[in-house]
């Protein structure tokens, strides 16, 4: 996030511990520098992710200033190191490309670039569907090719400049890749295949009415060690998880067959079908009988039916 131009202004920071200057000096002759910024639809923002500003920057230029930016933005230094510093530290931290940062609204920080330069790839992007993607970090080292994360930034410019009302929707949907890709490309330890395979063995048991300890002692494994798994893979607890497939699987069981609540209920693992129906209507937005009635699109039969569309 550059200005072309050597721009000044003043302003006390606090969080440093000092008075500051303001001042970011760019070499005008920087080369594969590119930036877009687009005005916010408010809808967009509102409701999902909208895209503010995305750009490219490769060369050597003074290190920024503390700031404070008012959206969420993402850095991935692809080439070349520097140093940077968040709020609450003493120090600036080393940084060593291929890394990200991930700076937060209203997150006082600086960075910049040592004396060799680097190659900077940014996005600002604010919404409401941000916090599902905002990481623990605030810089993190990229795992594999940088370039998988680097070229999606062309991407969402590309979806910005497009001459019709869908580009800022099309933008925050090649954004969300971006993102998805990122947390795909840090060092996050990647699932072994073990795991995966006691993901599908708890989802499978999901139905079946087990304490969790019974769960975990099934899989061979602890009740803290399950709930670390669950809550690294799901975001949730084994308790919301097993809550969640089950009512995937009444989902499935009120359009597939015929069968009453209570029958649904209790074939999914619930006791109680007003329990059942509470838990569904609260997942769902809608009551068990409602949801059955808009998502029908078969023919009734003894089994399962088949689909009209």
């Amino acid at each position: 996030m550059r200005p072309s131009s050597l721009v000044r202004c003043s302003c006390s920071m606090d969080n440093f511990g000092e008075d500051l200057d303001f001042s970011c000096a760019v070499n005008h002759d920087a080369q594969g520098a590119w930036s877009h910024y687009v005005p916010v639809d408010p809808q967009l923002r509102n409701c999902a992710l909208a895209v503010e500003g995305v750009g490219t920057y490769s060369g050597r230029y003074a290190a920024l200033a503390p700031r404070r930016l008012s959206a969420h933005a993402l850095v991935v230094i692809s080439s070349g190191s520097g140093t940077a510093r968040f709020a609450g530290a003493d120090q600036d931290l080393s940084l060593s490309s291929p890394v990200a940062i991930w700076l937060r609204p209203g997150q006082t920080h600086r960075y910049g670039p040592d004396a060799s330069g680097w190659t900077e790839h940014w996005m600002l992007f604010a919404g409401a569907a941000s916090a599902l993607y905002v990481p623990k970090w605030t810089h993190k080292a990229i795992v594999g090719d940088p370039h998988l994360l680097t070229r999606r930034f062309r991407d969402v410019r590309d979806a910005l400049v497009a001459p019709d009302r869908l580009a800022p929707l099309r933008a925050s949907v090649v954004a969300q890749m971006l993102l998805i890709a990122l947390s795909e490309l840090t060092d996050e330890p990647a699932l072994a295949p073990d795991s995966r395979r006691t993901l599908d063995s708890f989802a499978a048991d999901a139905r079946m009415r087990m304490s969790l300890g019974d769960r975990a002692r099934k899989l061979g494994m602890t009740v803290d060690e399950l709930r670390r798994l669950i809550h690294l893979t799901t975001g949730r607890s084994p308790t919301s998880h097993v809550r969640e497939l089950r009512i995937q699987e009444a989902q499935r069981l009120l359009v597939e067959t015929e069968w009453s609540i209570s029958r649904v209920s209790d074939a999914v693992g619930f006791d109680d079908p007003a329990y059942f129906s509470r838990v569904f209507r609260k997942l769902t937005g809608r009551a068990p009988s409602t949801f059955r009635r808009d998502e029908q699109r078969v023919v009734a039969s003894d089994g399962p039916r088949e689909a009209r569309r």
